[in-house]
């Protein structure tokens, strides 16, 4: 129906609200991630989702990178 506005929208720029079940299903759905890493990222950046998002993808990045680094079993 035209006009009628929506229960929510998510916001990139804007804070993850950690007191709404909705907003951190969905978060931990776009991120990639569980509850526990989402609210890490929020105790380190604050809660500003485009930090929350840069936050997580670099710390995916370094766990990556530092299994490289271990020595293989061959």
């Amino acid at each position: 129906m035209p006009g009628k506005k929506k229960k929510f929208e998510f916001v990139e720029d804007r804070q993850i609200n950690i007191h709404e079940k909705y907003e951190i299903e969905y978060r931990t759905k776009q991120y990639k991630c569980t509850k526990g890493q989402l609210l890490d990222a929020i105790n380190a950046v604050g809660a500003m989702a485009n930090q929350v998002e840069k936050y997580l993808k670099d710390k995916s990045a370094e766990q990556m990178n530092s299994s490289d680094d271990e020595p293989s079993l061959i």
